[in-house]
Order: structure tokens, then sequence, then C-alpha cells
């Protein structure tokens, strides 16, 4: 239980590590928006997103969203702008992005699911068979 909440509380700072240094440094010269955003690491954060949802295993892996949601807030109350001209957090860009890890994550816990199911009915079969 102790190991599934600190991988919900890591995940949380992760993604909102990811989120915050991403949208701040999105207006900057030389930074690291590119890196943050391009192929090499959101696939691995995504991967790594659905493996958190698939071993917490439990509904409230989804309060790991709270991590960009808390920290794109953040910077709209500073008055930083968006990519698009509008605030990080409540322009279509910063909510996709928020239903977007919040999908990967109900991924992870559809497989948490699957793999419950199939031990599950591995179980029922062998005390059939027995």
């Amino acid at each position: 239980m102790k190991l599934r909440i600190a991988l919900t509380v890591a995940l949380a700072f992760l993604l909102g590590a990811q989120a915050y240094i991403a949208e701040w440094s999105y207006q900057q010269e030389g930074s690291l928006h590119a890196t943050l955003t391009g192929v090499e690491v959101v696939v691995p954060l995504l991967v790594l997103t659905i493996l958190a949802g698939a071993l917490v295993g439990r509904f409230w892996v989804l309060f790991a969203l709270l991590g960009p949601i808390a920290s794109l807030g953040y910077l709209q109350s500073t008055g930083h702008i968006g990519p698009d001209g509008i605030s990080p957090l409540t322009s279509p860009p910063g909510i996709a992005h928020i239903v977007w890890l919040g999908v990967m994550l109900l991924l992870g816990l559809a497989v948490a699911s699957f793999y419950r199911y199939l031990r599950k009915a591995r179980g029922q079969s062998e005390l059939r068979s027995a």
C-alpha cells in the first residue's frame, strides 16, 4: 500500500515537473522546451504513466493528475501566457494534456484490472480441475 502511494506521488511530481518546465520554457531561447516535448521524452513518459497506472492498480492513481494541474495552475496564476496566447491550464492544449494523461492512467488501470481478472480466472480453473 505504501509503495502504491509513493509511486502515485512520484508520478505526480514527475508529470508536474515536465508540464511546468515545458510550458515555462516555451518562449525562451535555447530552452528545454524542444527536449521536453520531443518524442524521446514524451513516449517514455507516457509508457511510464501507463506502467504506473498498472502497478498502482487503484482508481486513486488518477490523483497523479494533480501534479500537472497544480503546475499549470501555478503558471496561470503568475500570468504566464501559453503557446496559444491563452493561459496554460484552461487553454485547449492544457486541457488536452491533462485529459491525455488521464487516458494513459486509465489504460494502465485497465491493464491491472485485466491482469487481476486473469489471475482470478486461473485460480478458479485450478480449483475446478482439482
